[in-house]
């Protein structure tokens, strides 16, 4: 992770493929920052958001960093004989959940109100997250970071 920060101005995203975030909490703990156990991020590099999860049959299991201004783009493919995961949360039924968005609420849930009237919105809607496949084109150059985590020799 020294690499990543070598300059300070560089955001990154990075991704875990196909290993837990237990484990990387595990073997690599004293990197990690925050407490929230599925949020990793990690101590002096500059992430947006906390590692993606996401499963490949074809990369090797491990961390990939990429810098934001590298990230190039993101092409959603059709579903056409691919699967699609579609998952429903209800805010009412999820306290962890509906806790979590009254904590930094977005703007369409502030214009909503208050915060008691937030919450009695959220009681009222679902939360559906629709995964697509996707195809994924580096800038030209780019530099891409992997540490490899292969969980089964360990």
């Amino acid at each position: 992770m020294a690499r990543l920060t070598t300059d300070k101005n560089d955001k990154w995203i990075i991704f875990n493929v196909g290993v837990g975030s237990w484990y990387i909490r595990q073997r690599y703990g004293p990197y990690v920052r925050g407490k929230d156990y599925h949020s990793i991020k990690f101590k002096k590099v500059k992430q947006p958001q906390p590692a993606h999860f996401m499963y490949s049959n074809t990369l090797p299991k491990g961390l990939y960093a990429v810098r934001v201004k590298d990230v190039g783009a993101l092409q959603i493919k059709t579903t056409d004989n691919e699967p699609v995961l579609v998952s429903v949360d209800a805010y009412s039924h999820d306290n962890h959940l509906r806790k979590s968005i009254l904590s930094k609420p977005p703007d369409w849930l502030k214009n909503k109100g208050n915060k008691r009237e937030q919450e009695g919105y959220l009681r009222k809607v679902v939360r559906m997250l629709i995964n697509h496949p996707f195809k994924y084109t580096p800038v030209n150059g780019a530099d891409v970071y992997f540490i490899a985590l292969d969980d089964d020799k360990f």
